[in-house]
């Protein structure tokens, strides 16, 4: 997804909590070249590792990064108090979207937990268990994760639903500048 933006001519930051769950099993099994191939594969997309917070110092530095963004993506499995606050800021023109791949855990209490009302629009691959509006986003793998990672990384490599990262980001964009997706 942010790769497709980047193609696009959109500037990406990817915002991602230091020592989370999902780096740290990364780091263990494949070691650190798989952060130094972030960097070599995905040039112009910067990546901001923060060290975790809480409470009024989250908020802070969450209003700082979002101060210099259009549209906050918050992806399912981000920590829900960082989903509440970007929920939540005082951001006129900021757009906000959460994006599951996993529409099944978006339940009626996590989509209250993280406020998800407050978001401008919700994105999944299917119809999330939550009685909520929905736009159908489609899984995309950049290229160059298919060809660095070993295929039990990314199982999908060969699914024909994969759409290329330059169609999320035009649905995306759409959403963007009409609200509509089509």
């Amino acid at each position: 997804m942010g790769w497709g933006l980047h193609l696009r001519g959109h500037h990406v930051r990817m915002l991602e909590e230091r020592r989370n769950p999902v780096l740290r099993k990364t780091l263990e099994v494949a070691g650190s070249a798989a952060s130094r191939a972030v960097y070599d594969n995905f040039p112009g997309i910067l990546v901001h590792g923060f060290e975790p917070r809480r409470g009024a110092p989250l908020m802070e530095w969450l209003a700082r990064e979002l101060s210099l963004v259009d549209l906050a993506i918050a992806i399912d499995g981000l920590p829900t108090e960082v989903a509440r606050w970007i929920a939540n800021l005082d951001h006129r023109s900021l757009r906000r979207v959460y994006v599951t791949y996993r529409p099944e855990r978006l339940t009626e209490e996590r989509a209250a937990e993280i406020e998800l009302e407050r978001y401008d629009a919700t994105f999944a691959t299917s119809a999330p268990e939550a009685s909520r509006p929905w736009i159908q986003i489609h899984k995309s793998i950049a290229e160059q994760d298919i060809q660095a990672l070993p295929h039990q990384y990314v199982p999908l490599a060969d699914s024909p639903d994969l759409v290329p990262p330059e169609e999320v980001a035009r649905l995306l964009e759409s959403f963007m500048l009409f609200g509509v997706t089509s």
